[in-house]
């Protein structure tokens, strides 16, 4: 590998990894989303960042991120190795501007999400195991999401909306 391409693997990588925390040793999915639900909380609550500008920017990371798996993933000869957490970074984010700053909110939504994430019950399995490449390693964290969306909604309303 010349120089150049070496850099620019090294950009993806860093992408595909979120900066090499998907080289820690221990559960490298569930601690990029415990990283990304912590910034995406910080930005809300600190920074008073719009939610859409940052359902705009997960949007975007994930064709970036589509782009920086496919490349790293093949390097490695790995359908969707277990240090490439972009995908996680970019369906956590969504969910973390859906439970806003509410701390209940944002347990919750994380909790359902690795649970999904994990499991991988019907229909994400088939997203796992159809979908190739880049894409393939984004999209069934999208239905992980999905999935954590609807539960966290049936939640939200029998929570708030009792008796009804």
């Amino acid at each position: 590998m010349n120089v150049n391409k070496e850099l620019v693997y090294n950009f993806y990588e860093s992408v595909a990894t979120l900066g090499n925390i998907g080289f820690v040793p221990w559960a490298p999915g569930t601690v990029a989303s415990l990283v990304t639900i912590v910034l995406t909380w910080a930005w809300q609550s600190f920074f008073g960042i719009n939610p859409a500008v940052l359902v705009l920017f997960f949007s975007s990371l994930f064709f970036i991120g589509w782009y920086a798996a496919g490349i790293v993933a093949v390097h490695y000869r790995s359908k969707d190795p277990s240090f490439i957490v972009i995908d996680e970074v970019v369906a956590m984010g969504l969910l973390s501007v859906v439970a806003g700053t509410d701390i209940f909110s944002s347990v919750i939504v994380f909790v359902l999400f690795r649970f999904f994430d994990i499991v991988k019950p019907f229909p994400i399995h088939l997203l796992d195991e159809k979908c190739k490449g880049g894409f393939g390693i984004m999209i069934d964290d999208l239905g992980a999401a999905l999935a954590t969306l609807a539960v966290f909604w049936g939640i939200s309303f029998f929570y708030f909306f009792p008796g009804t």
